[in-house]
């Protein structure tokens, strides 16, 4: 199992990085060093994850092996395999706001089995001498780096582009010696174990998915069970809930998160077997009809489950509707106006069981934050909302809410309102802005 320069280059690197971290935490007295670090990341819940993914994939070399597909000459391939793409893997494994499983599955099969795959293959074909992948390897971290933290500050999106350029720089330096090589030797390049390198990561990460979702579904109602504990104190009931709940919904993570969500706001009412079973039936219900998406009358509304996600793509998605106290609805998670400060927005959808009549911005601004900079933006989301609601909307209201003046303004079956509420001088808060769009 030699190892090329890259890789020799990338060792080394991380070798310096851990000496440097330990020497500096114990120049700075703190306790913190790569030990306390190692007990951390192998606790019991981590360990044993760690373990079954460690079987798993051992299972599968030996099938690969059994068929002829796998030797000794891949295990270096598999081991760099497991190190990234595994671990990776596992730790994209639990549900992100908003994330769908149409959503999970489409973005791992993408990153399997896209454009970059073979990209990345051409430029791992071959390496340069040891002393260029010494010097590139901190320049590629450094901006790959700056590249991420970037993407999280929009003030900082020139020099994250900047980053982007150098490092696509550099792989192409990768990509064009490696096909220099291929022309030199293309009989080296155009091998079984050449042609096995590409395929069997491919093939890993295939056979790896069902153990993925295996960890996704466990994690899913492990962290219900768990949240039901809390208030649900009849041992009784609580075991029943389980039992129906994994019978009922099986995989479905979907369901299982809009069972879940629901009951934070019908638990008062959940005091015998036939509560469980009623919730249970309304998640069902309601999951069919986000299936469905049965079409709505303009003057009654919007379809709820369209609805939702009209600012998807801004990272605002209201996971599920559902019923809450007061009819039906649902709420996003809460997007920050800049990494590092307390300022955000949030999106608000309620209506009844088959409609949705209001759908809400809400801008949480704080004191001594960048008001020009969320305002821009809260304007921006007001205007983008308002186009996929009331697509023919005319112009001359869409630059009317960019201004983010007081309105109170109807257009044909809608209406729209624009305020502004201050808080009082004790609050850390400056004030709280909110558009709406109802049906009018």
């Amino acid at each position: 199992m030699e190892l090329n320069t890259r890789e020799v280059s990338a060792l080394i690197w991380c070798f310096v990085a851990v000496v440097w971290l330990t020497v500096k935490a114990k120049k700075n007295g703190t306790s913190y060093n790569l030990m306390n670090v190692v007990r951390t990341f192998f606790c019991k819940p981590i360990l044993t994850v760690v373990i079954a993914s460690i079987v798993w994939v051992c299972i599968c070399v030996l099938i690969l092996w059994q068929l002829g597909a796998w030797s000794v000459e891949n295990l270096k391939t598999t081991i760099i395999w497991f190190i990234g793409s595994a671990f990776l893997g596992l730790m994209k494994s639990t549900n992100s706001q908003g994330e769908s499983e149409s959503d999970y599955l489409k973005k791992y099969f993408q990153g399997l089995l896209g454009l970059s795959v073979i990209v990345v293959f051409l430029a791992e074909s071959y390496t340069l001498p040891i002393y260029f992948e010494l010097a590139l390897f901190p320049v590629i971290f450094f901006f790959s780096a700056i590249g991420v933290i970037a993407k999280s500050r929009p003030e900082h999106q020139a020099v994250g582009r900047a980053g982007e350029w150098v490092v696509g720089a550099i792989a192409l330096i990768f990509i064009i010696y490696s096909i220099a090589n291929i022309f030199g030797a293309p009989t080296d390049f155009f091998s079984w174990k050449k042609l096995s390198d590409l395929f069997l990561p491919v093939i890993f990460s295939i056979a790896f998915f069902p153990f993925v979702m295996f960890l996704r579904v466990g994690m899913a109602y492990e962290n219900l069970f768990k949240r039901m504990s809390f208030w649900m104190k009849d041992k009784a009931l609580l075991r029943y809930a389980k039992r129906r709940a994994a019978i009922t919904f099986g995989i479905d993570i979907d369901a299982l998160g809009l069972w879940c969500d629901s009951l934070a706001y019908q638990k008062r009412d959940i005091a015998t077997r036939k509560d469980i079973d009623q919730t249970l039936s309304a998640a069902i219900k309601n999951k069919v009809h986000e299936r469905l998406r049965l079409s709505v009358a303009v003057e009654k509304g919007w379809n709820p489950y369209d609805a939702k996600d009209f600012l998807k793509q801004e990272r605002l998605v209201c996971r599920h509707y559902k019923a809450i106290y007061d009819g039906w609805g649902g709420e996003s998670n809460l997007i920050k106006i800049r990494d590092g400060q307390l300022s955000t927005i949030s999106y608000y959808v309620t209506g009844d069981e088959s409609a949705v009549q209001s759908l809400r911005l809400k801008l949480f601004m704080w004191k001594g934050e960048d008001i020009q900079q969320a305002e821009k933006m809260f304007a921006r989301l007001c205007i983008l909302l308002a186009s996929r609601a009331v697509p023919h909307i005319p112009e001359e209201h869409l630059i009317r809410f960019s201004t983010l003046q007081e309105m109170d303004l109807v257009f044909e079956h809608w209406r729209f309102k624009m305020h502004q509420e201050a808080f009082d001088d004790q609050s850390v808060a400056d004030y709280q802005r909110t558009f709406e769009i109802e049906i009018f």
